[in-house]
C-alpha cells in the first residue's frame, strides 16, 4: 500500500505541475501576437479533458500493476485505453501541424490513424494479459493429479532374494542329513538281521 500510496502522490504532483503550466502559457498568450503560440495554447485548452483522461487511464494501470494476482487483472485494460487516447491526441496534433503546411496531401490521416489507435489498443491488452497469465502465482495454479502407479521397492525384493537363498541352502542340508541317516539306520537294521540269523 506504502507503494501505491507513493505513486498517486507523485502522479498528483506531477499532474498539478501541468496545471501550473497551462496557467502560465494562458498568461502568457495575453502578452504574446504569435499566432502559432496562441493557436498551440487554444489547442491545450481544447484538450484538457481529454488529457485529463489520459493521465486518469494511466494512472489506474499503474496501480493495478502494483497489486498482486488476481486483483492486477484489470491493468491492461486501463493501460490500452490510455494508449488509445494518446494516439487519438497526437493525430489531433499532427492534424494542426498539418493545417500550417503549404501543401495538404490527398491521404486519409484520420481513417489511418482510427485503425492505428484500434491496434494500439489491443497490442497493448494482449501483452499485458499474456504477461499477467504468464507470470501466475503458484498457489493460483491448478495442479493436475496424475495417478501414482505404486511400484514394488527395489530393496525389498533384494532384500527377499537374500533370504530365500540361505533357507533353500539350510533346506538341501537338511535333506542330505536326513538322507545320511536313513543310510545308516538301514546299515544298522542289516546288521541285527543278520546277527539273529547267527
Amino acid at each position: 500500500m506504502n507503494s501505491v500510496v507513493k505513486l498517486l502522490i507523485s502522479r498528483l504532483i506531477g499532474f498539478l505541475v501541468f496545471l501550473a503550466l497551462m496557467i502560465v502559457l494562458n498568461i502568457l498568450v495575453n502578452y504574446t501576437t504569435v499566432p502559432v503560440f496562441n493557436e498551440f495554447v487554444t489547442f491545450l485548452n481544447n484538450h484538457l479533458v481529454f488529457i485529463s483522461w489520459i493521465a486518469l487511464f494511466l494512472v489506474l494501470g499503474e496501480i493495478f500493476i502494483l497489486l498482486r494476482y488476481p486483483f492486477n487483472i484489470p491493468y491492461p485494460l486501463f493501460n490500452s485505453a490510455g494508449a488509445l487516447l494518446i494516439v487519438y491526441f497526437f493525430a489531433d496534433f499532427f492534424m494542426l501541424l498539418m493545417s500550417y503546411s503549404a501543401v495538404v496531401p490527398d491521404f486519409p490521416f484520420n481513417n489511418v490513424f482510427f485503425i492505428a489507435g484500434i491496434l494500439v489498443f489491443f497490442i497493448v491488452l494482449i501483452v499485458g494479459y499474456y504477461k499477467i497469465f504468464k507470470n501466475i502465482p503458484e498457489e493460483w495454479k491448478i495442479k493436475k493429479k496424475v495417478p501414482e502407479i505404486q511400484k514394488p521397492p527395489v530393496q525389498d525384493v533384494e532384500l527377499e532374494i537374500h533370504e530365500a537363498e540361505p533357507e533353500t541352502k539350510t533346506r538341501k542340508k537338511t535333506n542330505k542329513s536326513k538322507a545320511k541317516r536313513q543310510t545308516t539306520n538301514k546299515k544298522i537294521t542289516k546288521k541285527k538281521s543278520k546277527s539273529k540269523k547267527k
